[in-house]
């Protein structure tokens, strides 16, 4: 890699993480213009469009720039400025449009082929959606993932997080080396240095992200996919970060709703 496509890709990163560090970022008045105006363009079909996305299927470009985007399956609708908000039960007239605008232009998945697909383990069906942009297989993962988006509504904004539940997939050569189930909370299971920190520093500590770096021993070329319910604090950003540079592994942060996920590392 030449050294100015390495500094490119290198300011890009920073930039994509600097961006996911930030919490909320909208104002009450921004949510409801912004929702005012995705209801006056879902009047006319031609506004609302089928798009091709791992997570999304519907889009509206407001004037101003930003996006609405709809999960697939639910009527979850997400603006798009940086960061993302999501609101669930937005508009049941914005969602006809949306179901009408997919069903015109996308085909539904045979329901013998999403079984097929059900039987796969999950590092085969993570190779499949990230390595092939597998869209069946993103399917899947939603299945087995569910976004908790009552509880980060609660939280946007803070650094706290609900009880959260985790999985954390080591693999070396492509192989799959470790595999744990996580789950935030436990401070009384801290090693000694950690569980002296003053809080919050000692409640961090037990986030899912914090338990799998502090287990899995990490070496130059391995990756570790961490699979959660919703999106990492800035705390965790910042620890897979420095544990990345640290060991020279990849590491991949992914969550329902947070396409394509987050990055660390050279992978």
């Amino acid at each position: 890699m030449n050294e100015a496509l390495k500094d490119t890709r290198s300011k890009e990163a920073k930039a994509l993480r600097e961006a996911a560090k930030k919490q909320g970022g909208f104002t009450p008045e921004e949510i409801q213009l912004s929702q005012q105006k995705a209801r006056e363009l879902a009047k006319s079909p031609a506004n609302v469009h089928a798009i091709e996305d791992p997570v999304y299927d519907s889009e509206i470009e407001l004037p101003d720039g930003k996006k609405y985007r709809r999960m697939k399956g639910r009527d979850v609708w997400c603006l798009f400025k940086n960061p993302v908000k999501c609101d669930p039960g937005f508009s049941s007239e914005v969602n006809q449009a949306a179901d009408k605008a997919n069903n015109s232009t996308l085909t539904p998945i045979p329901s013998e082929v999403l079984e097929q697909y059900r039987k796969l383990t999950e590092f085969e069906i993570f190779r499949r959606a990230g390595d092939e942009a597998d869209e069946i297989a993103w399917t899947v993962i939603r299945e087995r993932y569910p976004s908790n988006e009552a509880a980060l509504r609660k939280i946007l904004g803070s650094e706290y997080r609900q009880p959260h539940i985790a999985t954390a997939i080591q693999r070396r050569a492509g192989r799959e080396l470790t595999r744990m189930k996580l789950q935030s909370g436990g401070v009384a299971n801290l090693p000694a240095g950690e569980k002296a920190l003053k809080w919050p520093l000692s409640s961090l500590a037990t986030h899912t992200e914090r338990w799998a770096l502090r287990n899995i021993p990490l070496q130059p070329g391995d990756v570790l996919d961490i699979i959660g319910q919703y999106d990492p604090c800035g705390s965790c950003i910042r620890a897979m970060e420095e544990a990345a540079e640290r060991t020279g592994a990849t590491i991949k942060y992914w969550w329902p709703g947070g396409s394509p996920g987050l990055t660390f590392g050279p992978g």
